[in-house]
This record gives structure tokens, sequence and C-alpha cells, in this order.
């Protein structure tokens, strides 16, 4: 395959994995996918603006999200039939998902999987758990495991079988394990850079073209916590 693997020297701009089809990128915490109120500091426009000073302006569609304040590997198709196949991937469960998150807690047991009901809260914001199928919850599921810990934290690797709003937020703070810095789902405390210990780790799937099996991984940012658990891993 011609493609290009490498990293921007541009701090903001970390890219992954590059063919003639899509573009996979480290997104940093803080940036949003797409353009918000921020207006301009997103990871679609840093982007675009990247391939214009390279001569290219190449149009490019975010094939799925992750949060503002998390980190991670984001995937942008660069037509629209690249765009038409990722996403059906994505919808119908061909790609997996893997994420390093951070609590203060540890979980018990060390493996398992988290099947709940979530649903959403348009006017907080905010994902809520449910034993049963409330009017409006979706089913939510996710396989984890402990891999790592400190003399303070643990971190867990967690495969998204399903794709919900904050999922990950909230199935963890159900459970007591607040992600580290996410006072909106009950950590004590935040980062002092806005952040929060959720970090988009792998994307594996089929290449929708060429059948090449394709797993991209992306390092978290360079902080002591991330620095600390992540080593080895």
């Amino acid at each position: 395959m011609n493609s290009i693997l490498h990293r921007n020297r541009e701090e903001e701009l970390q890219i992954l994995f590059e063919d003639q089809w899509f573009v996979a990128v480290n997104k940093l915490p803080g940036l949003s996918v797409q353009d918000d109120k921020t207006k301009g500091r997103s990871l679609h426009h840093l982007l675009s603006i990247h391939y214009r000073a390279q001569g290219d302006s190449l149009r490019l569609w975010p094939i799925h999200r992750i949060d503002k304040r998390a980190s991670g590997v984001i995937i942008f198709a660069k037509s629209k039939s690249a765009t038409a196949r990722l996403s059906a991937m994505f919808q119908e469960g061909a790609v997996r998902k893997c994420y390093w998150a951070v609590t203060a807690k540890e979980p018990s047991p060390e493996q398992g999987r988290w099947e709940d009901f979530i649903k959403k809260n348009g006017r907080v914001n905010k994902s809520f758990l449910y034993s049963d199928a409330e009017k409006g919850a979706k089913p939510a599921a996710a396989e984890y495991r402990l891999i790592s810990r400190s003399d303070r934290y643990f971190m867990l690797e967690v495969v998204l079988l399903t794709g919900r709003h904050h999922q990950i937020r909230a199935q963890m703070s159900g459970r007591g394990m607040p992600i580290k810095g996410d006072i909106k789902y009950g950590s004590k405390r935040t980062n002092k850079d806005g952040s929060i210990h959720l970090h988009a780790r792998s994307l594996s799937f089929v290449h929708p073209f060429n059948n090449e099996k394709i797993c991209i991984e992306a390092a978290p940012i360079n902080e002591v916590v991330w620095q600390v658990l992540s080593e080895g891993q």
C-alpha cells in the first residue's frame, strides 16, 4: 500500500496514517473534531490548513468523533465514496475501538464487561445510566481490563462494543470510577489543562478498498500520569 506513516512537526497536528482514501490524526485534548464556538481551533480546520499549505484544497469528511477534552485517533475521509464505506463500517461495528482511561479507583474485577442502558440529556450534555430499557435509553456495552497502575491511579483498556454519547465516561462514573479530570462525571478535581484522562488508543479494521488489515495507534500526550501508566504498553 502506498501510505505515509509520520508525525507532523506542528505540535497540534500529528498525522498517524495517510493514503489516497483517508487520513488518521492524533487529536490533542482541547481541540474539537469539527468547528464549534472556538472557530478555527478544530482538528478539521488544522488539517485543512495543512493540505492547503501543500497546495492541495482537499475536502475532508470526519468519520467519527471523540470528546473535545479527550485525545486520540480520528479518521477523516478524502472522498464521498470513502466516507460512505468507512461510515458504514463504524455503524456496523466492523471497527475495533480501543481506549485508555485513567481513574483513581481500582476496578473490581480487574477484567470484565459492562452492559447498561444509556440515555443522553441534551440540556446538560450528559448521559445517564439505567439498568433497564428506560424510554429513550439505548443499550451500551464495553469490555475492559486493568493494564497498568501507579501509587495513585489505574489505567484501563476499554474496547467499545457500542458507540453511545459519553459512553465510557458514564459507564465508569456509574461504577464509582470517574475518569481523572472529568468533573462532569464525578472526578473530584479538574486537570490543569482542562483535559480528561481518556485517550482513543487505537482503531483496527480491514481497509474498505484493498482489504488489508489496518491498526492505527496514537500515543497519549506528554504528561506525567500518562507517561508513567503507558510505559511499556
